[in-house]
């Protein structure tokens, strides 16, 4: 005799081998992908404006204008395809996408490595200062 389970939906019972799907479990299953949807909406929201082209600008300068990830991990300067990368996500906790001790300068490659785990190398972010730059990101702006 097979094992059962009793689905949380339905309360109707089916082998653990066979896949349920119940009108309940597809309910949930369409609520949680609209809630996801709608959380991702306002995410990527967040970082489609002035502001965050501002703040992204100033985070890669605060960083040397350089990937972060690279220099600790591999002891390289990466100049090029930058992007700031959120250790806490930005779909987990809106209110932390401007918060400059939660942001870091990575490349494209790294951010796409570390995606949504955070960062995986020992790094503190440097302390802000409000000196005026001038010069383009990755440009040294003292010539």
């Amino acid at each position: 005799m097979p094992v059962m389970k009793i689905c949380k939906y339905c309360n109707g019972r089916f082998s653990v081998l066979e896949k349920h799907m119940c009108d309940g479990k597809l309910q949930e299953k369409r609520r949680q992908e609209k809630q996801h949807r709608e959380v991702t909406k306002e995410a990527n929201a967040a970082i489609a404006n002035r502001k965050w082209r501002s703040f992204r600008k100033k985070i890669i300068l605060r960083d040397g204008g350089y990937c972060q990830r690279c220099k600790a991990k591999y002891n390289k300067y990466v100049f090029g395809d930058l992007e700031v990368h959120h250790i806490i996500p930005r779909i987990r906790n809106l209110e932390l996408v401007f918060d400059e001790s939660n942001v870091v300068t990575v490349c494209k490659q790294c951010n796409l490595e570390l995606g949504l785990d955070g960062i995986d190398f020992e790094w503190n972010p440097p302390e802000m200062d409000n000196t005026i730059h001038l010069g383009k990101v990755g440009e040294d702006a003292s010539k």
